[in-house]
């Protein structure tokens, strides 16, 4: 997901308690460096929502029960996009605060994506509506 963020042009990765370990042997090879050249903080929920607002940045939380798809918002602006793990979802504090909560629109028959390609998915809108600025 790291090497994902870098190449649609993300300027950090939050990571979240519960997660994986983003400096893991594993990690590092299947980011391919990206690490050493994307930011990557790790905080609590509660910090990651107060550091987001501070900086004010929209929350945009992946939701399997959101109410908006991709293509429905404004992501042009700065915004933070929030994925949580696969198994639990993303935390309570998180969803509270977020200014959008996003699903993902699948073939009936298919109940979710993996974290990896939804955060993808998410990364590749809000750089579409960016009309790609900032990439080769």
């Amino acid at each position: 997901m790291i090497r994902s963020a870098r190449a649609f042009g993300a300027a950090a990765v939050i990571v979240l308690p519960g997660s994986a370990d983003p400096f893991g042997s594993r990690a590092i090879r299947a980011a391919m460096g990206a690490p050493f050249t994307l930011p990557i903080v790790e905080a609590s929920a509660p910090e990651t929502v107060d550091r987001l607002r501070a900086a004010g940045l929209a929350i945009v939380a992946a939701d399997p029960e959101g109410d908006r798809q991709p293509a429905e918002l404004d992501l042009r602006e700065p915004a933070a996009i929030v994925v949580g793990n696969e198994g639990g979802g993303l935390p309570r504090e998180i969803l509270e605060a977020a200014t959008a909560r996003v699903r993902i629109p699948m073939a009936a028959g298919s109940d979710s994506l993996n974290v990896h390609a939804a955060a993808v998915a998410l990364l590749y809108e809000a750089t579409r509506q960016r009309s790609f600025s900032g990439l080769r």
